[in-house]
């Protein structure tokens, strides 16, 4: 399905990338038919197309993934890492504490 999506995307893409070199070369090179400029217009509107599908196809794999409950155990490593990191960060606090302590008796 994806590599469907990406082909029809890629071909909507380079079709609006053409067109719009196409309409730009005779916009730049002055014929006055209206159709150039409409063109381009329309050659923008593919490529913008293209992204779009593209990113609902992201998208949509990105939902399979959470209904898939791989979400799940990136949760729990989430998790795990907050733990460790309040556990380490009284750890530095607590000697840092018995540092400052040293320092002032060998001060005072």
């Amino acid at each position: 399905m994806k590599s469907r999506v990406l082909i029809l995307a890629m071909c909507l893409f380079f079709m609006g990338f053409i067109l719009c070199i196409f309409s730009l070369i005779n916009v730049l090179t002055h014929k006055t038919e209206i159709s150039y400029p409409i063109q381009l217009i329309l050659a923008c509107l593919l490529m913008i197309c293209s992204a779009l599908l593209v990113a609902r196809a992201e998208l949509t794999q990105i939902e399979d993934r959470i209904d898939s409950g791989k979400w799940n155990e990136l949760d729990a490593r989430v998790r795990e890492l907050e733990r460790k990191k309040s556990r380490v960060s009284s750890w530095k606090f607590t000697d840092l504490e018995y540092r400052v302590a040293e320092l002032e008796k060998k001060v005072g």
